[in-house]
């Protein structure tokens, strides 16, 4: 009997150690989006943001230089444009190459069985801001007119992140992303050698400021949402899928917006949006620092958190400022035509 009884609490421990170690892995491993490493950098942004047009013009020549959040894949360049491409294509390129397990939406057992929804989710929220990032590239920062072609290693980027990101026979998913970055290497290269255009003029940022505030709004109403379109209650389950889709696109704007900072400071201050933008970061990163162990989908007026409703005061408050900025020029826009 005693006998019985020993190898009965061995087998409680051996149960509780793997338990506890299953979940430490699927934390620190699956679920856990910190683990990129990339929090925010706000002394760097502040330090470019205050100084003095002389330096940052000589910050902005050096022959290389870095954007706070994202990896340095590629070297920025002086060329308009640099920055900017080489925001988008750093996002993209840490969620192929160098986060863990690589790409997981199309995966079996992340993607499919759900093993890691959370960075699932947060991937797909960075991926949309590249879609919107790269239409903008192609349909208005390398053309001045209508008349103006299409660059091709633009135009067809645009096209390969347009994926289907659950993409899993061959092609992958993955291999599609991989030829979009080849392509905007391609154009990186081509601007660093004065032979392909960048227009880097304030309307085409005000275009790309609406379509952001029109994501923002769209992750807005899913984070304050109670019932799906079918009248049933927000579960558990979407809530957590729709902050980590939120969380990614927080995240891939806080890299646009410090690309488009750097890259076009004179046409940011032309529009009277560089203080406003430098705000928007300033929310955008406390957000990001955010990284509760569960997503609680609380009543509003329960003891209990509710993080969806929490993210979107900051979601709520960055469309506003967006609209600021677009409505200030639209009317000067009227009141000067």
């Amino acid at each position: 009997m005693k006998s019985f009884f020993s190898s009965y609490k061995i087998l409680i421990i051996v149960v509780v150690l793997s338990v506890g170690i299953s979940l430490t892995l699927w934390y620190f491993v699956g679920r856990n989006i910190r683990s990129h490493g990339l929090s925010p950098d706000i002394k760097q942004e502040q330090a470019f943001l205050s100084s003095t047009p002389s330096e940052k013009k000589a910050l902005k020549n050096k022959d290389t230089a870095v954007i706070s959040h994202g990896p340095k894949n590629l070297p920025v360049l002086q060329k308009p444009g640099d920055y900017f491409i080489t925001g988008i294509y750093n996002l993209m390129s840490y969620e192929l190459k160098q986060r863990f397990w690589g790409w997981r939406p199309n995966d079996i057992i992340c993607g499919k069985l759900k093993f890691t929804d959370n960075v699932n989710n947060f991937q797909l929220g960075v991926l949309e801001v590249v879609r919107i990032t790269s239409k903008a590239a192609v349909e208005n920062f390398t053309r001045f007119e209508d008349a103006d072609g299409y660059n091709d290693d633009l135009k067809t980027a645009y096209k390969l992140f347009m994926t289907d990101p659950n993409a899993l026979w061959l092609p992958t998913a993955e291999v599609k992303y991989q030829d979009a970055l080849d392509r905007l290497e391609n154009f990186i290269k081509c601007l660093s050698k004065g032979e392909c255009r960048f227009y880097a003029n304030s309307e085409s940022i005000l275009h790309l400021l609406e379509s952001y505030q029109y994501l923002l709004l769209t992750c807005n109403n899913n984070l304050i949402k109670v019932t799906e379109p079918d009248g049933t209650k927000v579960s558990f389950i979407k809530a957590d899928n729709y902050y980590y889709f939120t969380k990614g696109v927080i995240y891939g704007l806080i890299v646009m917006f410090e690309s488009l900072q750097k890259d076009m400071t004179a046409q940011l201050e032309m529009i009277d949006s560089d203080k406003i933008i430098q705000k928007i970061i300033k929310q955008l990163s406390v957000a990001d620092a955010h990284d509760p162990w569960v997503v609680l989908n609380s009543g509003l007026d329960s003891l209990m958190a509710n993080h969806r409703a929490n993210l979107s005061i900051t979601t709520n408050s960055v469309y506003h400022l967006l609209r600021k900025v677009l409505m200030k020029n639209k009317l000067y826009k009227l009141m000067n035509n």
